[in-house]
C-alpha cells in the first residue's frame, strides 16, 4: 500500500476519532486525560483494522496473486 494511500485510508479514523472528542467537548471541559482518551485511544481504536490491513497487504502482497 503506497504511503498516500495509507495516508487516506488512516484519515477516516481520525476524523471518527476527532468527532468523539467534540461531541464529549459539549458536555466537558478540556483536560489533558480527555485528549489522551479521545485522540490517543480513540484513534488506536477506530485505526486496528486499518493498520492490521496495511501489515497484512504489505507482508502478503495479495496484489501479486490476483
Amino acid at each position: 500500500m503506497k504511503r498516500a494511500h495509507l495516508l487516506v485510508h488512516l484519515s477516516f479514523p481520525v476524523l471518527f476519532a476527532l468527532v468523539g472528542l467534540l461531541l464529549s467537548l459539549r458536555r466537558e471541559p478540556v483536560t489533558g486525560e480527555l485528549l489522551l482518551v479521545h485522540l490517543a485511544w480513540g484513534f488506536l481504536f477506530y485505526a486496528a483494522p486499518h493498520l492490521l490491513w496495511a501489515v497484512l497487504s504489505n507482508a502478503f502482497k495479495p496484489t501479486l496473486g490476483v
